[in-house]
C-alpha cells in the first residue's frame, strides 16, 4: 500500500511537479487482447507512475465485476495477464482504472470450441419438437453452426426447422416417428464434426405400448408421444472398453431401462459407483436431470489402478437391487505408473513482491488436481476439458515456498519461489548539518537493508539518489542541496529493494534554513533516530453481537507508544475504514457492524512522535454475531494461528471452521500476476510541498 503514496499525491491535484507545473490526470495508453473463453489474456498500459500499484474493475457481459491489480515496471509501463478464470464468458468486456475512470479499454472474448458434453438435445412437450443448443465447455452460445440430427430408425422422419444455430445456439427440428418403439435422436454440429454426447428419446405412449397418436397436421402419419414413466429394472454400461490399462481415463454411458431392456426416460433417481479394483477412481454419485431422458455420459470418469479382471458397478443409492455390471480386463502394460502427466506452468521460481499467487499448469482433462505448499495440501481444483488448471493461494506468509501439484498419483516438479512482501525500514538518517544558508549542500547518510535497488530524498522541490557506500553495507549517502528559501523543511525518503517492495519515510529528518546560519555547526553531523514503532503481534478478533472485539500484544517505539489504529473492511484489499483507539491498551471493540458479515482487520502501532508503525499486523478475521446472540457467551476467539489467513486458507476457531479460499481461488482475488520481478530502477518522484503528518500518514495507507 505504501507504493500507492505518489499515486495518490497526484490524484489530489494539490501538488506540483519537479517543473513546477501543475499535475493532470490522465487516462494512460491502455488495451487489452482479445481472447477466447477459459483463456487469459494480456493488460499493456504505459504512463504511469513506476512502482505504483493500479487497481483496474472489469466489467463482464453478464455485469458483474472482477477487481485485479498491476504494479507500474521503472519505466511506468504495465503488463498483466487477466486470469483465464475471469474470461469464460462470451462477449464484451470493460475495463477502467479505479482512480481514473478516463483510463479504460475495452476487449473480446470469443466463445470457445463446441462442448460434446455441455451442449443438450431436448425434446419439447409437444413430442414433436426438438432442440439441439449447442455451446462450449461454459455454455457460451455459438451461432451459426450447422446441425443435423439422427434417429436410430431409418423410417422416423425428421425435418430442419432451422438447422443453423441462432443467437442463443439453438437449433430447432420436427420429428415424426411412423413407427411403433423407441426411436434415439443423435444430434451432430456439424461444422465442427462433434457429437453431442445427450441423447433425446421418442417411444409409444398412451394406455399401452403400440397406441398412436394422430398428427396435429392430419393424414396417415402417425406422430408417437413420450411414454409414461416406467419402473428401472436395471442400469445397462455402454461405450465402455473390454481392455483397459493401469491409471487409463475412460468415458462410458448409463442407460436406466426397463424390464424389456427400453430406456425409461422419465428415471430421476440417483446412482453410485464402486468397483473390485480398491484404488479405482469413480464418478460421484450423480441424480438423473429431467434432460438426461434415463441416458447419461461420464466422460473421463473412470480410472482403474490395479491390474487384472475388474468390474464396474452402477446401483440405484436407494435400491441396490437396481444394478448394472461390466467387466474390463486391466493391464499394467504401457500405463503410467505415475498416473499421467501434471505439470506447473507458474509461478515461474523467483522472488515475489506479492502476498498470492496462481498455481497454474497441465493436467489430464477434467483430472482432479491438488495443490500442496512445503508439503501441505491447500487447495484441490478440477481441471478443464483441456487440461488446464489454475489455482489463487491464499495470504502467503514471507520466506521460501516449495509448490508442487497432485493428480492420480502423478507429482508435477517442485516449483521453489520466495515471497518478500515486507518493504525496507530506515534505521537511522544522519545529516553532516541540520542548519545551513540556503543553496548549501548537505550530505545525507541512511542505514537500512543491504538489497536495495534505489534510495531517493526529498528536501523541498529537490529529489537526490543516494549511492550504496561500497565500505559499509547498508549504508547509502548522497548529497542534497538546501532550498533557496529560509525555513525548515522536512527531509523525506523513498526506498525500493530488489523485487520492487517500495517504503517511505515522511519527516525522517528535518533541514533549517536560515541567512543567518553562516558556517555554524558546520560539520558536527546531526543523527536522527528514525525508529518507527514495531510490528503489532498476537492480534485476535473475538465476534459478539454486531461487533468485533480486538485484542493484541504491546507495540514498542524509542519515543513510547500513544496509541493504535485499526484499518478494516469486508475486503482484504481495500481496509479503508479506520478506528484509532483512546491511549496504548491493547483492546478495543469496533461496533456497528453487520451480523454474518466477513470483516478483515489489521492494527498498526502510533509512537508518541505521531509516528506509525511500517509493517502492518497480520489480517485476522472477524463475523459479527447476530444482536440476539451476544448473550450466550458462545463468541470464537480467532486468534493465533487460528485467527490469521493461513496458506490454506481456513480460519478455525474452538471448533468452528469458517473455509475462506477451498477449494479454489480467494473471492477476494486479483493481485499481480506470477511473473518475477527482475527488480526496479530509480523511483521517479516529483514531490512540490506535502500535507501535515497525520493527513499524510492516512493517505499512504
Amino acid at each position: 500500500m505504501k507504493n500507492k503514496v505518489f499515486a495518490l499525491i497526484f490524484g489530489i491535484g494539490i501538488f506540483a511537479g519537479i517543473l513546477g507545473g501543475p499535475v493532470i490526470a490522465r487516462a494512460a495508453n491502455l488495451s487489452v487482447l482479445d481472447t477466447v473463453a477459459g483463456f487469459e489474456t494480456l493488460l499493456k498500459g504505459s504512463e504511469y507512475v513506476p512502482h505504483d500499484r493500479v487497481a483496474f474493475e472489469i466489467i463482464q457481459p453478464n455485469k458483474h465485476v472482477q477487481q485485479i491489480q498491476a504494479i507500474a515496471g521503472p519505466g511506468g509501463k504495465i503488463s498483466s495477464v487477466i486470469d483465464e478464470a475471469v474470461t469464460t464468458r462470451a462477449g464484451r468486456y470493460e475495463l477502467y482504472n479505479v482512480n481514473n475512470p478516463d483510463d479504460r479499454a475495452s476487449f473480446y472474448v470469443y466463445a470457445a470450441e463446441t462442448s460434446a458434453e455441455v451442449s443438450t438435445v431436448q425434446v419439447m412437450k409437444n413430442q414433436r419438437d426438438v432442440i439441439v443448443r449447442i455451446v462450449d465447455e461454459f455454455e457460451n452460445p455459438l451461432p451459426l453452426h450447422e446441425v443435423s440430427l439422427q434417429s436410430n430408425r431409418p423410417d422416423d422422419r425428421i425435418e430442419p426447422h432451422r438447422a443453423a444455430t441462432d443467437g442463443n445456439g439453438i437449433a430447432r427440428f420436427v420429428v415424426t416417428l411412423r413407427q411403433p418403439g423407441q426411436a434415439v435422436l443423435t444430434a451432430t454440429d456439424e461444422t465442427v464434426g462433434t457429437t453431442i454426447a445427450m441423447r433425446a428419446s421418442l417411444e409409444v405412449g398412451g394406455k399401452s405400448i403400440g397406441s398412436l397418436a394422430l398428427a396435429a397436421s392430419g393424414g396417415d402419419e402417425r406422430v408417437l408421444v413420450a411414454q409414461a414413466a416406467t419402473q428401472v429394472a436395471s442400469f445397462e454400461i455402454e461405450n465402455l472398453p473390454a481392455t483397459a490399462q493401469m491409471n487409463q481415463t475412460i468415458s462410458f454411458r448409463i442407460r436406466a431401462v426397463d424390464a424389456f431392456g427400453d430406456v425409461v426416460p422419465g428415471y430421476r433417481g440417483t446412482v453410485r459407483f464402486r468397483s473390485t479394483d480398491p484404488n479405482v477412481q469413480v464418478p460421484e454419485q450423480y441424480t438423473f436431470r429431467d434432460t438426461d431422458l434415463g441416458v447419461k455420459t461420464f466422460n473421463l470418469g473412470l480410472t482403474f489402478r490395479t491390474a487384472g479382471e475388474q468390474s464396474l458397478i452402477v446401483e440405484d443409492a436407494d435400491d441396490d437391487t437396481i444394478n448394472g455390471r461390466r467387466i474390463v480386463e486391466v493391464t499394467g502394460s504401457g500405463g503410467n505408473q505415475d498416473g499421467g502427466t501434471i505439470r506447473i506452468t507458474k509461478p515461474a521460481t523467483g522472488t515475489y513482491s506479492v502476498n498470492t499467487l496462481e498455481v497454474a499448469g497441465q493436467a489430464e482433462p477434467h483430472a482432479t488436481v491438488l495443490i500442496f505448499d512445503n508439503g501441505q495440501q491447500i487447495g484441490q481444483v478440477q481441471a478443464t476439458s483441456n487440461g488446464r488448471y489454475s489455482f489463487q493461494t491464499s495470504l502467503l506468509t514471507d520466506g521460501e515456498h516449495l509448490f508442487q501439484a497432485q493428480s492420480n498419483g502423478a507429482r508435477s516438479a517442485e516449483v521453489p519461489v520466495t515471497i518478500d512482501s515486507t518493504p525496507a525500514q530506515i534505521e537511522d538518517v544522519n545529516l553532516s548539518d541540520d542548519f545551513v544558508v540556503p543553496g548549501a549542500d548537505v550530505q545525507l547518510t541512511i542505514r537500512s537493508d543491504t538489497d536495495l535497488t534505489a534510495v531517493q530524498a526529498t528536501v523541498g522541490d529537490f529529489i537526490t539518489d543516494l549511492d550504496p557506500d561500497p565500505n559499509n553495507p547498508g549504508t547509502y549517502v548522497g548529497t542534497l542541496v538546501a532550498p533557496g528559501r529560509e525555513g525548515s523543511y522536512a527531509i523525506n525518503v523513498i526506498l525500493t529493494d530488489r523485487i520492487g517492495n517500495v517504503s517511505s519515510a515522511l519527516e525522517a529528518g528535518t533541514l533549517r534554513v536560515d541567512t543567518s546560519a553562516g558556517g555554524a555547526g558546520a560539520g558536527d553531523g546531526n543523527t536522527i533516530a528514525f525508529n518507527v514503532p514495531s510490528k503489532v503481534q498476537g492480534v485476535s478478533a473475538t465476534p459478539g453481537p454486531g461487533s468485533i472485539t480486538l485484542t493484541w500484544s504491546p507495540a514498542t517505539a524509542a519515543s513510547g507508544i500513544k496509541n493504535y489504529r485499526i484499518y478494516y473492511g469486508t475486503e482484504l484489499q481495500s481496509l479503508n475504514q479506520i478506528a484509532t483507539t483512546r491511549d496504548q491498551s491493547t483492546r478495543w471493540t469496533i461496533p456497528g457492524l453487520l451480523p454474518g458479515t466477513r470483516y478483515y482487520f489489521q492494527v498498526l502501532a502510533v509512537d508518541a512522535n505521531d509516528n506509525e508503525g511500517d509493517n502492518f499486523s497480520d489480517v485476522v478475521v472477524g463475523i459479527p454475531l447476530a444482536l440476539t446472540d451476544g448473550l450466550n457467551g458462545a463468541a470464537d476467539s480467532l486468534q493465533g494461528t487460528n485467527g490469521l489467513l493461513q496458506n490454506g486458507g481456513v480460519v478455525s476457531g474452538n471448533g468452528s471452521n469458517f473455509a475462506l479460499c477451498e477449494p479454489g481461488p480467494c473471492p477476494q482475488a486479483g493481485f499481480p500476476p506470477a511473473t518475477p520481478n527482475d527488480g526496479p530502477g530509480v523511483v521517479g518522484m516529483a514531490v512540490a510541498a506535502l500535507l501535515g503528518g497525520g493527513v499524510w500518514r492516512r493517505l499512504k495507507r
